[in-house]
């Protein structure tokens, strides 16, 4: 007597039980139906559905490439990506009007924006006016505000100084630390004549002429014995 075989028409496999091989006897523990989780080859798709893509798929009827795109977008085809001048933006509020502050939400640093632009770090009003000028600002360019509030990002709130204008700007509001000092700790006045600004800091011209001169080598027929 020979061996059983599965009853499923077309299987050759040796029985296991209920009259079904291994395969089609757990098809029908699992699904109720011996034959219910049986596909047809010819019904799968030899490539990817997406139109013009001819590479194999990988699952749901999508290439790998369209897979994971789709898990990780929820669609298939490849999203936009944004400016650097959108990726700033979606970091500002402006949520207040045309007129009004319009503060920068994300990373700060000293109370001033921080973004990622162009390959470096900037402070984000310095980044802001130079691409709304065509060109970065230089070492002694500053972004200023007119509002005096530093995470403002609103560009009808900003201007391009320099370190001179930075300081009167501070002592015009208020900000100075030394700004009611009217003479030099050597007790020549700071007056238009004699004040020098550099680096937005005043310079007391006399005293750098005293210094000046003490600094200079004597020469040698001149040196006293």
């Amino acid at each position: 007597m020979g061996e059983r075989t599965c009853s499923v028409e077309g299987c050759e496999r040796l029985l296991y039980g209920r009259g079904w091989c291994l395969m089609h006897y757990t098809r029908w523990r699992r699904h109720g139906d011996p034959e219910a989780a049986k596909r047809s080859t010819k019904d799968k798709p030899r490539s990817c559905v997406v139109d013009g893509c001819e590479k194999p798929h990988e699952a749901g009827g999508w290439c790998q490439m369209h897979y994971l795109r789709w898990r990780k977008h929820a669609s298939t085809k490849l999203p936009t990506r944004s400016t650097t001048y959108e990726r700033f933006m979606d970091k500002v509020d402006t949520s207040g009007g045309p007129d009004s502050c319009h503060p920068w939400t994300a990373a700060q640093s000293n109370g001033y924006g921080r973004f990622y632009g162009d390959g470096e770090y900037f402070k984000a009003t310095r980044w802001l006016l130079g691409y709304l000028r065509g060109k970065a600002l230089g070492p002694d360019e500053l972004a200023l505000h007119h509002c005096d509030n530093p995470p403002c990002c609103n560009p009808a709130h900003l201007y391009i100084g320099d370190y001179a204008q930075n300081t009167q700007d501070m002592v015009s509001r208020g900000r100075g630390a030394m700004q009611n000092r009217t003479h030099c700790p050597h007790g020549h006045p700071y007056d238009e004549q004699n004040t020098r600004w550099y680096q937005g800091k005043r310079r007391c011209r006399t005293c750098q002429r005293l210094f000046g001169r003490q600094r200079r080598p004597v020469p040698p027929g001149q040196q006293s014995k």
